[in-house]
């Protein structure tokens, strides 16, 4: 007896929107998403959806799509927020991973129960993490085994052997 209210990726970055869905009578806020990374878009994701939850008055589920497609790579990080903005949930980066979200009638509407809350890591080892799983991914997808590199004996031979040893 939930009704859910779907802002499919950037339409949720637009306050009308997650209004015009709770004015129609959702229950939750639901935010499929293919949002890429790049450094600091995690903190520019979260600040928009603390928004909405805040203007909404809704608990809100953002779930983010995890790896490598063309020229982009997505970190994943999907998470949950209660009405107040309070984090709920917090799925890894760069993971993929499946997480159950229990939520509860309240006097005030749904919210949800506490789940984990990964840490992400620091700048630089998401950067880093972001071009394992791309290399990964791509030649997963591209069925390649193997990977030939020509090596200088430099500091960027050396960072990208250990970026397709990672990834390989």
């Amino acid at each position: 007896d939930m009704r859910v209210g779907v802002a499919i990726c950037e339409d949720a970055w637009h306050d009308d929107v997650s209004e015009t869905l709770a004015e129609s009578g959702a229950d939750i806020l639901l935010v499929p998403n293919g949002s890429p990374y790049c450094r600091g878009k995690f903190d520019v994701r979260m600040n928009h959806m603390v928004a909405r939850v805040i203007e909404t008055g809704l608990p809100l589920v953002y779930v983010n799509m995890v790896g490598g497609q063309d020229d982009q790579v997505f970190d994943g990080g999907s998470f949950v927020l209660n009405p107040s903005g309070r984090l709920a949930l917090q799925l890894a980066v760069f993971e993929e991973q499946i997480a159950h979200v229990n939520f509860i009638r309240t006097a005030e509407g749904w919210r949800a129960q506490d789940g984990g809350k990964a840490i992400p890591p620091d700048p630089l080892e998401q950067d880093y993490r972001a071009m394992v799983l791309a290399l990964r991914d791509y030649m997963r997808k591209a069925r390649f085994a193997k990977a030939l590199l020509g090596l200088s004996g430099g500091i960027d031979s050396a960072i990208v052997a250990v970026i397709a040893a990672d990834a390989l």
